[in-house]
Parts: C-alpha cells; structure tokens; sequence
C-alpha cells in the first residue's frame, strides 16, 4: 500500500536508502531546471488531526481481522 519511495519506519530501508532517492531526484530535476527550491515542513499533529473513523474504514477494507482493528 505504500509507495517504494517511502522509506520511513520500513524493513530494509531507512535514512540513507532516502538520502540516495533524494540525490537521484535532484540530479533528475537538475537537468530540466537551472533553479531548484525545496520546502522542508512538518505539520504539526498531522495525525491527531485526522478523522480516525474515516481512516479506520478505509484499512477495514484491506484488514478483515476483527482483532487487529481493535488494535488499531
């Protein structure tokens, strides 16, 4: 479900798997622009401010197993 891009808290990726996608990106960008800016943000209690009713629908359709919902 996650895109391969994302590299945050997965088995065998990590830190610096991220730098070199990041590096690879730029070089990519480099060759279609003279100028590069980024944006670095965080929001603050992003997930907090989710509306977990919503969220827990949506995983229910790939999770099927009561117990794990509950979990969650």
């Amino acid at each position: 479900m996650l895109i391969d891009t994302c590299v945050a808290t997965r088995v065998n990726r990590g830190l610096y798997l991220g730098i070199d996608l990041v590096k690879k990106y730029i070089n990519k960008m480099k060759i279609y622009n003279k100028k590069i800016y980024f944006l670095k943000f965080d929001i603050k209690k992003y997930f907090y401010n989710m509306d977990h009713k919503i969220i827990k629908k949506l995983i229910s359709n790939k999770i099927k197993d009561n117990n794990a919902l509950d979990i969650l």
